[in-house]
């Protein structure tokens, strides 16, 4: 779903103007990096947001062919909760 869609489907069924549906969503996905800096991110019924460390690697630059170290990455994971 978009968040076009999502904008219109909040704004139906709250019945409030699509501005202020743009805005609950940008305040919700506004807060998840600061929230999940302090722990997992658990919307009951949704899912689960957490922080995870990506392992580094050895690859290859694909115009050279010499090898590149990939450093490690902290990555957001989504798990969905509803099934």
């Amino acid at each position: 779903m978009s968040k076009i869609r999502l904008i219109d489907q909040i704004a139906a069924t709250e019945n409030v103007e699509k501005t202020a549906a743009e805005r609950m969503i940008d305040t919700v996905f506004g807060a998840l990096p600061a929230a999940l800096g302090q722990g997992k991110v658990i919307i009951p019924g949704f899912g689960i947001f957490d922080r995870v460390v990506r392992k580094g690697k050895m690859a290859r630059n694909p115009r050279t062919g010499e090898p590149v170290r990939v450093a490690d990455k902290t990555i957001t994971r989504f798990r969905d909760t509803v099934s």
